[in-house]
Formats: C-alpha cells, structure tokens, sequence
C-alpha cells in the first residue's frame, strides 16, 4: 500500500511538493479565488460549480478518493509554508458522484485555514484552525505539530477512512517491529484494547504503543517535510 494513506493522498502530496514561483496547488489549475463560496452559496452548488466551472466537469481533477476531494492553494517562503488554503470535502452515504448528481447525498464540508495577514480577534481564531461550514464559528485549533499538510491528511483518514488508516498503521508497525526485534502483534492486541474500551489491557502495551506513535509521527514527517515556521506557531498559541 501506498504509505501516504492511500496512492490519492500520495497524487495530492507529489503535485503540491513541484513548488514554482513560491506557490502550488492541487489541483494543478486551481486558484483561490476558484474556491471561495458565495455568502448565500450552498455547499453542494459550490462544489458543483468548482466542478463545472474551473474543471470542466471532470470529478477526476479533484478526486483524491471515492468518497474525498480536496482543493489546496499553498504559498511558499522558501521552504516554508507561509499561506494554506485547504479544503476539502468528504462524502457520507455515496460517493463523490453521487453528492455531484444529488444534492440528497451527505457530505462533510472542511477547511484548514493559515493566513498571517488574517490573525482575526485575540485568540478566537487559532492560526492553523479549521472549519467544518464554510465561514464563521467554531474553528478548532490545528497546532499540534507544524505538519499540518499531512496532519489534515490524517485526521481526515482517522476519522472518515478508518479502515484504510488502520491498514497504513499497521503496516507502518510491522516494519518498525519486526526492525526493533519487537513484537509484531502488539498491534494487534492494542487494536483490540480500544475496540473493546479496555483501558486496562491498553496500559499493559504502553511501551509498545509508544513506538507505534513514533514510528507514525516519523514517517508522517519522512513524506511530508514541509512545515509551518515554529516561531509563528508558538505566539500565536493560546496555551503557554
């Protein structure tokens, strides 16, 4: 499998990486002013006519998954992430072809947002944050870590593909144990702990738990590394 949780992601990824002129996009036409929405723009007539308008009508463009497409600006300081635009939009029920034809069809509209010239009022909206409507409240803070490309990425798969993250963990941990000379079943039994809510028996694979979370935050930072500057990330902080 491919180890940017799927050969979509990794597609998004090897676009956004040919930077020229200190800016890319995905999909490789698109600009910013492609997706903004109307103040009275529904999110499926927004989509149908980023679709329509800007990708001559092929979902392919802009298609990262069957049920996943994303629309990405990013502007570049040097290596640096410096501006992020992000959205994207996750199906619930059918596929990205069946949201296109039917409005009736679910979705989930996001967007991480990072731009420095729009800080807002002091501490309401938290640089990098993330919308789940186009525009307004709430935005919760994405400020984890500085990679927050493929952060995005894996909060989406966590949460929307989680058998394919799964699948992307545990090959991950396969290879770190069997490095480690570690038990390679501890996935396994962790697995099963959460599944379970055994708070417990989780407890008892700590240590190798621990690995895991490295050996993914490792390769996270191996595919992607182009990050937000540090500096920033730590003023801007609500938490000290």
């Amino acid at each position: 499998m491919s180890a940017y949780f799927s050969a979509g992601v990794e597609n998004v990824c090897t676009v956004l990486k040919a930077k020229g002129e200190n800016r890319s996009s995905f999909p490789r036409s698109w600009q910013l002013e492609h997706g903004r929405i109307g103040a009275t723009e529904s999110v499926h007539k927004w989509f149908v006519r980023c679709v329509n308008d800007h990708l001559g009508g092929d979902l392919g463009h802009c298609q990262v998954a069957d049920r996943l497409a994303v629309f990405v600006v990013v502007h570049w300081r040097n290596d640096v992430i410096a501006y992020l635009n992000f959205q994207a939009l996750v199906t619930v029920g059918g596929t990205l072809e069946d949201y296109y034809l039917d409005s009736s069809t679910e979705a989930q509209y996001l967007r991480l947002d990072y731009d420095m010239s729009a800080l807002g009022a002091m501490f309401r909206e938290p640089l990098p944050h993330v919308h789940i409507r186009p525009d307004g409240e709430p935005r919760f803070p994405m400020m984890s870590t500085p990679n927050v490309i493929i952060d995005f990425f894996d909060f989406i798969y966590r949460n929307y593909f989680h058998s394919e993250w799964i699948e992307w963990a545990e090959s991950l941990w396969r290879k770190e144990a069997v490095f480690r000379k570690l038990d390679v079943d501890a996935f396994d039994r962790v697995k099963e702990a959460f599944d379970r809510s055994q708070y417990d028996e989780l407890k008892r694979w700590s240590k190798p738990l621990g690995y895991m979370k490295r050996a993914w935050r490792g390769k996270k930072d191996e595919l992607w590394p182009y990050l937000l500057p540090a500096d920033e990330l730590a003023l801007l902080s609500y938490e000290p």
